[in-house]
């Protein structure tokens, strides 16, 4: 899922005003959109809030304190004249825009569709008609009917969203609840260490000081929680500006070896779906989801070539 969302932030390679063959103009979204679908209190609202906060340039909002107009462009009227109030996809414009709770907007899930892939919303409302560009990358995250995820539904029905919204969406996480003592004992001890923490602020000096000792004779966190690294994490600040100077400097082009490889793979999972009626439809916004999700690839290590 981290890595889903590092690719996210990075972003494919927008194609803008690019001609086909016919000679005709085609723009491309360069965004990668994620949605995180998962039962309650696995931590989607914290990864949220860091993605938010390590983009350049991020919004965070909240379903159910989210409309259509706050999300999108809404049109008021102030002393006879009308104006226009930017939402948060038109504020996010060129960065990231985080919707937790998204299951809680169902009803505005319409005027997204256009936003997500044209990239630009559009009003026509009181004698006023207006585009503003909206070329953010939406990270979601959702939780299924009933509190819990129900494997023998579909993610259509779990969500009750349309096709038509999911299938705008390039990386889609399946996050579920499962006990596993070993996860759990840890998640445990992480939370309780956190309330040791806190707890100890309001205890005697000399009863802090012996606490401290205690804390530091125990493991430390990377060595319970994460995978042994051979260097130390990027601190926020200076991810930040990786992401900021490869959006901006870095465009990254398919190889010969790469567009054959990513033909070969989207042509079996056509011939994969053809013949499962349960599986989601393959269309080729798959086909683009994974050309831009390798160019995020090469652009994480700052590469000019796929």
């Amino acid at each position: 899922v981290k890595a889903g969302l590092v690719l996210s932030l990075f972003g494919g390679v927008r194609q803008s005003g690019a001609h086909d063959d016919k000679g005709s103009k085609i723009n491309l979204r360069g965004d990668i959109h994620v949605m995180l679908v998962g039962d309650p209190g696995l931590g989607k609202s914290r990864l949220l809030q860091a993605v938010a906060g390590c983009a350049p340039r991020g919004v965070y909002v909240c379903g159910p304190s989210a409309s259509a107009a706050g999300l999108t462009l809404s049109v008021n009227k102030n002393g006879g004249e009308f104006s226009l109030e930017a939402g948060a996809l038109v504020t996010a414009d060129r960065g990231v825009c985080c919707v937790d709770e998204f299951d809680k907007v169902s009803t505005e899930h319409g005027s997204l569709l256009g936003a997500m892939e044209q990239q630009e919303v559009t009003v026509a409302k009181a004698g006023l008609v207006a585009s503003l560009p909206a070329r953010s990358t939406i990270i979601a995250a959702a939780n299924p009917l009933g509190g819990h995820y129900n494997k023998s539904n579909t993610l259509a029905q779990n969500l009750k969203m349309s096709p038509a919204m999911i299938s705008r969406f390039d990386l889609v996480f399946l996050m579920l609840d499962n006990p596993d003592e070993e996860t759990d004992k840890r998640l445990a001890g992480h939370i309780l260490k956190g309330q040791t923490k806190y707890s100890s602020n309001n205890n005697p000096p000399g009863h802090l000081s012996q606490q401290s000792d205690e804390l530091r004779s125990r493991q430390n966190l990377r060595s319970r929680l994460q995978v042994p690294i051979e260097c130390d994490p990027l601190p926020p600040q200076l991810f930040r500006k990786l992401v900021a100077y490869a959006r901006q400097y870095v465009h990254p082009t398919l190889s010969t070896e790469a567009k054959e490889i990513i033909k070969s793979y989207y042509l079996k999972l056509r011939q994969r779906s053809a013949g499962d009626v349960s599986s989601p439809a393959v269309t080729h916004r798959l086909l683009e989801s994974i050309v831009r999700l390798s160019e995020a690839r090469a652009r994480v290590e700052l590469r000019e070539e796929v």
